[in-house]
């Protein structure tokens, strides 16, 4: 299986909730682009993901200086990620991006505990969200 595709099923494997929103678009397939690298993956009726050769319903773009900003920051979406194809399954995984600092909070909370999962949780967005703070601010600074 899939590293990529292990990983997120392992994550949705508590969250029923949001294995039903994917079942609804079962048989559909997604395309994920990050740079040179790309993996296209089908949904199944459980809603998990498995790799597939199929042509993509949905393709979905994303340079990889911008991942960092997305996983900080999921509600940027509309402005981070290219989506051609399937605007319904596009939806559905923009709704669900935005629950993954929940999701990855839950993770460390379990393994490390509440405070300390929490501690480590955000430390990541903060770090996350760094390299384009500071590129923000020295674009500031040279604008001045």
């Amino acid at each position: 299986m899939d590293p990529g595709a292990f990983l997120i099923n392992r994550t949705l494997e508590r969250e029923r909730w949001a294995r039903d929103k994917l079942a609804l678009h079962a048989g559909r397939t997604v395309s994920f682009k990050l740079g040179p690298a790309s993996v296209t993956w089908k949904i199944d009726e459980s809603g998990s993901f498995h790799e597939t050769k199929e042509s993509p319903d949905l393709t979905l773009t994303l340079s990889p200086l911008r991942l960092p900003s997305l996983l900080a920051q999921p509600a940027r979406w509309h402005e981070l990620v290219e989506a051609s194809g399937d605007s319904g399954l596009a939806t559905t995984l923009e709704e669900l991006s935005l629950t993954l600092p929940m999701l990855v909070e839950q993770a460390f909370t379990r393994a490390l505990g509440p405070i300390a999962g929490a501690f480590v949780a955000d430390t990541g967005r903060r770090m996350l969200g760094f390299p384009e703070y500071a590129a923000q601010r020295f674009g500031e600074s040279v604008a001045r």
